[in-house]
């Protein structure tokens, strides 16, 4: 539980210092907090699943936060490019 809450808090705060750099969304310490929480509760869900499903669930949740930054970014660019 100790690594989903460290990789939570993380990946959040690369989300949230992402938003702030690219002018995009909202910076917010809670959205931090509360992701933690939510990395930390999803933490203690894994071990409860098969070892086996531990690796595939941390595995969706990694590739989907780094979706979102690569999305971020591609917004962020883009819209740096209309404004020339």
């Amino acid at each position: 539980m100790l690594w989903a809450t460290c990789a939570g808090a993380v990946l959040s705060l690369g989300i949230e210092v992402a938003q702030f750099v690219f002018a995009r969304g909202y910076t917010d310490v809670d959205d931090l907090l509360l992701n933690t929480l939510g990395a930390t509760l999803g933490g203690w869900a894994a071990v409860r699943l098969r070892p086996e499903l531990r690796r595939y669930a941390l595995g969706v949740f990694c590739a989907g936060s780094i979706v979102v930054l690569v999305m971020m970014a591609a917004g962020a660019a883009s819209a740096g490019s209309m404004g020339n």
